[in-house]
């Protein structure tokens, strides 16, 4: 029985899909032949460009941030490397090598990200299970519970009228969403709503 793929992470089979998988059966081919080609064929670069396409874009206002770490952090070393040759150790080293710089919760966020990434892979079939499952986080995590007060937000609020205006609107944007840097100076005009909600 012909299974049919699913559209991304929704329940219904698209009907591209559906047509797709009709044609290689009458050529007479198996499709499991062609899910094992593509399962061999997927390197960690060209998979990073799905992910970031049919999952980040799609499920992460940050995606670009998501892009970057990718690029930054995974691609230089695994850029050439088949999916499914990554291993435990793989993803271990990895990391390590991240926490090592030093820089261990770089190295948890870049966990995190390996695990949405390698899950989303095997719910398309390209791998067959997520090696990042079981690996330990290198960083502990200290939650911050630090808060300015109101005369230092006045304060903060008054020296940073010396900005130039491009570096004083960005901070004081910062203070007002509380978002983080990178966050504030990537944003783009369509991730901005002027209408109070």
């Amino acid at each position: 029985m012909l299974e049919l793929p699913r559209d991304g992470l929704g329940a219904k089979p698209s009907r591209k899909a559906f047509e797709g998988r009709k044609a290689v059966l009458n050529r007479g081919e198996d499709p499991a032949d062609e899910k094992k080609e593509r399962r061999e064929a997927d390197t960690v670069a060209d998979f990073a460009e799905t992910f970031i396409e049919q999952h980040a874009k799609k499920k992460q206002r940050r995606w670009r941030a998501v892009k970057s770490r990718l690029d930054n952090d995974v691609l230089p070393k695994w850029k050439h490397k088949l999916m499914r040759d990554i291993t435990r150790r793989d993803v271990r080293e990895l990391i390590e090598d991240i926490a090592a710089r030093p820089a261990p919760i770089s190295a948890n966020r870049v966990r995190a990200l390996l695990s949405k990434f390698f899950k989303f892979a095997v719910q398309l079939d390209v791998v067959d299970f997520n090696p990042v499952a079981d690996t330990p986080r290198p960083g502990v995590e200290r939650r911050r519970d630090r808060v300015l007060s109101g005369d230092e937000i006045c304060q903060f609020w008054s020296v940073s009228d010396d900005f130039p205006a491009a570096m004083q609107a960005a901070w004081k944007l910062r203070l007002l969403t509380a978002q983080r840097a990178n966050e504030v100076n990537n944003m783009t005009w369509e991730e901005v709503d002027l209408v109070a909600g």
